[in-house]
């Protein structure tokens, strides 16, 4: 009886193991696809049309500015058009994300330089007994210990 029941399942693994192949041949590894996917056309490159104040959207320029902190303005692209890549840009696949996006995530950015670290770090800690240097002596049979080469828990001993 339980011979009968593994060869059933074995007969079933493996019909289903070929019917996923024959699927797999069939629709070229798509399954559920209805055909070819079109490409999706790609936004011409475009000049910036206007400079927006970073932190008031209200505020517009023509020309490239600062505000009155020192950042520089974003600009703002004609609707169906995409930024000219700069030059960090390495491909069309580079992920960037826009400055006001930047702004309301709370990334601040500074240039890097090396300094003393004067900032105090006050954290909690729990002070335990050195194991090692621990010691309890019971004695059960009559006999001394001449030499005690392990004092700690999770030391390595070796026969003799």
């Amino acid at each position: 009886m339980r011979i009968k029941w593994l060869a059933i399942s074995l007969l079933a693994l493996s019909l289903g193991i070929g019917f996923g192949f024959f699927l797999a041949l069939q629709y070229g590894g798509k399954v559920g696809a209805t055909g070819p996917v079109a490409p999706r056309p790609i936004a011409p490159v475009c000049e910036p049309s206007a400079y927006r104040h970073p932190m008031n959207p209200a505020i517009t320029s023509k020309t490239p500015a600062k505000d009155e902190m020192g950042m520089d303005y974003v600009p703002v692209y004609p609707e169906g058009c995409r930024q000219a890549p700069t030059e960090h840009a390495e491909s069309p696949h580079t992920l960037t994300i826009p400055l006001e996006r930047l702004q309301e995530i709370g990334v601040r950015f500074e240039i890097a330089k090396q300094r003393p670290l004067t900032r105090t770090i006050r954290t909690v800690g729990r002070i335990e007994i050195d194991e090692r240097r621990l010691a309890n002596v019971t004695i059960k049979i009559e006999g001394w210990i001449d030499q005690l080469k392990v004092s700690a828990v999770g030391d390595r001993v070796r026969q003799g």
